[in-house]
């Protein structure tokens, strides 16, 4: 799936997942910040993802997941709370993800992907803690219904429908400066340039280079 969307040719893409999805979307994530890979444009596809929706995921894994079928179900074992798999997604979000909504420039080494978690009040499968981990207040939705009854609204006007599509709107509205920061951005450049890394090209290539960057930020307006 990573290296479908790497090659898609979108620049903007929103990463909706339901349940385990949402695992699946943080797995894709993960996979494009750690290869570092790029668009056929030259672009880090890291970029490209200006949203994350996890509806009631279980983000730390799921305390309902059966023992007995462990050894049987490798799905299972993804899902059982604190998991190799689980583990090593959270651990790449806390050091290199930025997830707040509010971060106009993300701190350098960092990305920044806003996400929002939808959590089902009568869900049986995924508690709240493990729906809504590590995210502020604001970006958390708690809709009524169960685990799968949340992402089946009757209408466009009812349920999580409304405040999903809003959110989306607001994350494609983001300029990409906002997601990979000024330093990832030139550094993108230069080596798109020299088509080698930038640790090799010496100071007196660097100087050589003219940069013409325009950074097209939207009128936002000012946070109160």
């Amino acid at each position: 799936l990573a290296d479908t969307l790497r090659d898609s040719g979108y620049r903007n893409v929103v990463l909706i997942g339901h349940s385990m999805g949402g695992l699946l979307c943080k797995a894709v994530i993960k996979e494009l910040l750690d290869s570092q890979s790029r668009t056929p444009l030259g672009e880090i596809a890291l970029g490209m993802i200006s949203g994350l929706f996890l509806l009631a995921t279980p983000q730390a894994g799921s305390l309902r997941v059966p023992a007995l079928i462990l050894p049987f179900a490798s799905d299972a074992r993804i899902l059982r709370a604190h998991s190799t798999f689980i583990s090593e997604i959270d651990e790449r979000f806390r050091d290199r993800i930025t997830l707040d909504v509010l971060a106009q420039v993300p701190q350098q080494g960092r990305a920044c992907i806003p996400t929002y978690a939808a959590v089902a009040t009568g869900d049986r499968w995924v508690d709240p803690l493990s729906a809504s981990l590590n995210l502020p207040r604001d970006q958390i939705k708690n809709v009524r219904g169960t685990h799968t009854s949340i992402i089946k609204p009757r209408s466009s006007e009812d349920g999580i429908y409304p405040w999903l599509a809003a959110k989306i709107k607001d994350c494609i509205g983001r300029p990409w400066i906002a997601r990979l920061g000024v330093v990832e951005m030139l550094r993108s450049d230069i080596e798109r340039e020299f088509s080698e890394p930038l640790a090799v090209i010496s100071n007196e290539e660097l100087s050589n280079v003219k940069l013409n960057i325009d950074f097209r930020i939207s009128r936002q307006p000012p946070i109160a």
